[in-house]
Formats: C-alpha cells, sequence, structure tokens
C-alpha cells in the first residue's frame, strides 16, 4: 500500500521527530493545558467509551497547544482507541464531494499511521448510490492540513497502533451529512471498534473585533453542545459563522448522537489577535452520560 508524507510538516506541525514528540508532550503541561499527561498503555472494551466525538482545531499546533491537549487528553483517558474517524474541509478546492481515505499510510516525522480499510468501505457502502461520496487518494489527505495535524499529534501520542479514516466534508448540506452521520455510527456499530470521531475546525475566521468573535462562537458552541447539528448547518446558511469546518462538525454530531452521545462540553477556548482580525480555536468533547 502506498505512503505518503504529510505535506505540511514544519508549517502546521514540526518537521522532526524530537520536535513533534516535545510540542506533543507540552500540549498537555503548557499553562492552558490539562497539567497532565493521559496514560497511553491503556485500552477500553468496544462500546464502552464514553467520550464519543471531538471538536478540535488545526492552527498550527504552537497557537493553540492547550487548546488541542485539552481534546486529547480526553481521547486517551479512558483508554487508547483502535481507530479515529478525522473529519476536516476542503481547504483547497481538491474534491467536490465527500472523499474518504482507504488503502494508504500517511508518515509523519514520527510515524506512519495506516487507514482502517474495512471501516471507510462499511462508510461508503452504506451510502453509495445516496450522496456523492468517493475514495480518495493518499496525497489528497496529506496536503490537507485540518486532517494532516491530528495524523502528526496522534503519531506522537498514540504510535503505529491506532488507526485511521480520513474523510473530507466539502460542504454543509443537511441531507448528506444526515446520510455520513448515520453511516459512521452504523459501521462503528457493525464492525465492534473502539471508535472517536474528531471533527477537525478552526472557529471564528479573521473577524474584525474581539466581541464579534466571542458572539460568533458563544453561539455556534451552545449549539454544538446541544448537540444540534442541523441547527448548526442552518446557522452557517444564514451566513452567521465562519468556522472552516461545520460540516465536518455537522457530520461528528450527526454520529455521536447516533451512538447514544447526550451532551457536550466545552473543554478549551482561545482568541488569537492576528493583522487580519480574531480567529478562535476552541476544543469540545461529546458525550453520553
Amino acid at each position: 500500500m502506498a505512503i505518503e508524507r504529510l505535506a505540511h510538516a514544519g508549517m502546521y506541525f514540526p518537521g522532526r521527530f524530537d520536535e513533534l514528540m516535545g510540542h506533543v508532550r507540552w500540549m498537555f503541561y503548557n499553562n492552558d493545558g490539562p497539567g497532565s499527561m493521559p496514560d497511553t498503555g491503556r485500552r477500553i472494551l468496544a462500546g464502552r467509551r464514553g467520550y464519543l466525538g471531538f471538536v478540535a482545531p488545526h492552527a498550527p499546533l504552537r497557537l493553540a497547544l492547550g487548546v488541542y491537549g485539552w481534546a486529547y487528553y480526553y481521547m486517551v483517558v479512558e483508554g487508547v482507541p483502535e481507530t479515529v474517524v478525522i473529519l476536516g474541509p476542503d481547504h483547497y478546492g481538491r474534491t467536490d464531494r465527500i472523499t474518504v481515505g482507504r488503502g494508504f499510510g500517511l508518515a509523519s516525522p514520527v510515524a506512519t499511521l495506516w487507514t482502517d480499510d474495512r471501516m471507510a468501505e462499511a462508510i461508503v457502502e452504506a451510502v453509495k448510490g445516496r450522496i456523492a461520496i468517493r475514495y480518495g487518494e493518499a496525497e489528497l489527505f496529506a496536503r490537507e492540513h485540518s486532517i494532516e495535524v491530528h495524523v502528526a499529534i496522534l503519531s506522537a501520542l498514540i504510535g503505529p497502533d491506532v488507526r485511521i479514516v480520513p474523510i473530507i466534508v466539502p460542504y454543509a448540506l443537511k441531507s448528506p451529512i444526515a446520510y455520513l452521520g448515520r453511516a459512521i455510527a452504523n459501521a462503528v456499530l457493525e464492525l465492534g471498534r473502539d471508535t472517536v470521531i474528531l471533527a477537525s475546525t478552526d472557529m471564528s475566521h479573521y473577524t474584525g473585533t474581539k466581541y464579534d468573535a466571542e458572539q460568533e462562537d458563544k453561539r455556534a458552541i451552545e449549539v454544538v453542545l446541544r448537540l444540534n447539528w442541523g441547527e448548526l448547518l442552518e446557522l452557517n446558511a444564514r451566513g452567521r459563522l465562519s468556522w472552516c469546518g461545520v460540516g465536518a462538525v455537522a457530520a461528528m454530531l450527526a454520529a455521536a448522537r447516533a451512538l447514544k452521545a447526550t451532551r457536550g462540553k466545552l473543554l478549551a477556548y482561545k482568541l488569537e489577535k492576528t493583522e487580519s482580525g480574531f480567529n478562535g480555536y476552541g476544543s469540545i468533547v461529546v458525550y453520553r452520560a
């Protein structure tokens, strides 16, 4: 099977083994992080996991270390997952349909992570003919930073034993998102994998004032915490959101709800001021009580 190196190593995350390992460790121990690292030697039986879905950023790792740290702490604290479904947007206009990775490895400076092909196939087969969906080549995912940064983190935190299902969600349309969410949930149940579902998105983008950025993110975060993926898509359709990964977040919520998630919790939030405006970064966990 093909192996593709992550294209943005050295930009969105460190390009050297020791530096990437150090950054991932610092996600947990910096002043904004959880303060300790989770035990990466534990496993959990399929179906026992409470923390099912996550929202995390894909900004350069150094800009939001603590925000990343909180998401990954909760992802691993119950036990290391067998498979991580990574949902991200298409930043570069490379696909016009939902695109699923199968049959390759993505190589970070630390390790190569391989796709969970059985899960990828179960997802695609469940919706084939109902929505526009296809398999994508390794290069597509290795050059999409919303996917890459999380592959890099997983490779350093867990290592090559974790499998991935990278999925690019290039739009935020209600019917395809509903089908995709159900397909992910059904694949998790059918295969009996201990799986977490990660939606990769930055929040407010280059918003003019701090107040406007905070209000936009507060409004959308409240919707996410209620797991109301339909309302999130409606906010986006009305032009009230600048989140780049709205479709990815909605698909994660739809899948998590189908897996009996009942609520969400905001773990961390940060605003960054740039020359072009304010950017929001947040981490959220979705779980069943």
